[in-house]
């Protein structure tokens, strides 16, 4: 009866799209990117102690990155009213190609949910998608004229939102051919967003907004930022701790899913425009207009220390390929199988923690790829605790049941070469 039960929940969640992609490429966590105007592109391998330029093949600025894989990444960028890019990389960033792109607006965001299918989003409402990894791209339409799309995200094929200037939230359940604007109680430019989930997401911009919805969309709540700088980056290390940068050297931390914010000492007055955490306590930020900085934390904000960038170039983004973040390693002892223990207290109310082991990566010592996500009794996936590479070892996550109603949920690990999921419940 069990087995035939968890056939089921794995059948049921087998149709949610994975976040995460299996690669066969075990990497290094210490190699990031940082981008800029005039196709600034900088490259490190030791957690940026060194940054070497890198080039890009395009005196266009360089927006946005995303990563699937370490192999594997898109950067989309522009300059307004006058062109658009997109890069991509297939051997971790060391060389990079110029997609066909057949629009005039500058790209500020991109988002891909496997290796093939991605969006791309920016200035005159554009939004672009691809099936076929880049390859081709077409062009969507949405009902708001002139609109400045500012970012992207999509959790699965059919559910997305894009987020820009005055206020505006357009949503698509199809895959992006049909949007639908929501409600979002600003006409603040929002610059940044973050979905966990299709109920559960963040938006944040001008004048210290900061905005979350627990339905999807349908309302969105005002959070108190503690500050009217300019908001540019979004950076959640999990469910509760997130870090928020923008104008005048602006760094906000919170612990309670936004409920409070805290402001960091940045040392800087440079514009902060981007955000990237391998764990939770190393973290880089990067900044723009008004200046040139790269900043570092070690421990987890209190502290950030500027680096060496090697350019006079305004930088807006950065990001490092995919490693642990929120996740804590518990032993030092490696494991020699995938293992996925029962979830402690269980039952649980609130929270509750979740062990797993990780081998060495089949192709040597290096990381794998991992998925651990929760799902509710009908299937549907609720949380992602763990999107990231990781190296072998034993980790826990804590999962917070403080949101969702009592019951019982599964939770469900995926790698390469492994899945397994159990059951625990929470009571309220």
């Amino acid at each position: 009866m069990e087995n035939d039960f968890k056939k089921t929940i794995l059948n049921i969640s087998s149709v949610f799209s994975l976040l995460i992609f299996f690669s066969s490429n075990c990497f290094s966590q210490q190699t990031g990117f940082a981008m800029g105007d005039n196709g600034t592109l900088l490259r490190t391998t030791n957690s940026g102690i060194n940054w070497v330029s890198q080039p890009a093949g395009t005196n266009q600025t360089l927006w946005y990155p995303w990563f699937i894989s370490a192999m594997t990444g898109w950067i989309a960028g522009g300059s307004y009213g006058q062109s658009s890019i997109i890069l991509k990389t297939t051997n971790g960033g060391m060389n990079w190609t110029q997609q066909p792109v057949n629009v005039n607006h500058w790209l500020t965001g991109i988002c891909f949910i496997n290796s093939q299918t991605g969006w791309a989003a920016g200035a005159s409402r554009t939004i672009l998608k691809t099936t076929n990894a880049g390859n081709n791209w077409i062009l969507l339409t949405t009902e708001v004229t002139n609109l400045l799309i500012e970012s992207v995200w999509f959790g699965d094929e059919n559910t997305g939102w894009v987020t820009g200037w005055e206020g505006n939230i357009l949503k698509t359940t199809n895959g992006g051919y049909n949007w639908v604007t929501q409600k979002s109680g600003t006409t603040s430019n929002l610059y940044t967003s973050k979905f966990f989930s299709d109920s559960l997401g963040y938006a944040a911009g001008s004048g210290g907004t900061i905005l979350k919805t627990t339905d999807g969309g349908n309302k969105w709540v005002k959070l108190a930022s503690g500050t009217t700088g300019d908001i540019f980056s979004l950076r959640f290390l999990d469910r509760t701790t997130a870090f928020a940068a923008g104008g005048g050297g602006t760094i906000l931390k919170t612990t309670n899913a936004g409920n409070n914010w805290v402001q960091q000492i940045s040392g800087t007055s440079v514009r902060l425009e981007s955000i990237d955490f391998i764990n939770p306590s190393t973290g880089w930020i990067v900044g723009g207009f008004g200046g040139n900085v790269i900043l570092k934390t070690t421990n987890a904000g209190v502290n950030w220390l500027p680096q060496v960038s090697g350019t006079t170039q305004q930088l807006f983004s950065v990001s490092f390929l995919p490693g642990p973040v929120g996740i804590n390693p518990v032993s030092t002892v490696l494991p020699e199988e995938y293992k996925l223990y029962q979830n402690y207290p269980n039952p649980f109310n609130p929270s509750t923690s979740i062990r797993y082991d990780i081998p060495i990566c089949h192709s040597g010592v290096g990381r794998n790829l991992v998925k651990l996500a929760v799902f509710d009794a009908l299937g549907r996936e609720i949380e992602t605790l763990v999107k990231e590479s990781q190296s072998a070892g034993t980790y826990e996550v804590k999962f917070s049941g403080s949101e969702f109603s009592g019951g019982v949920y599964f939770y469900r690990i995926e790698t390469e070469s492994y899945s397994d999921i159990k059951r625990m419940m929470l009571i309220k």
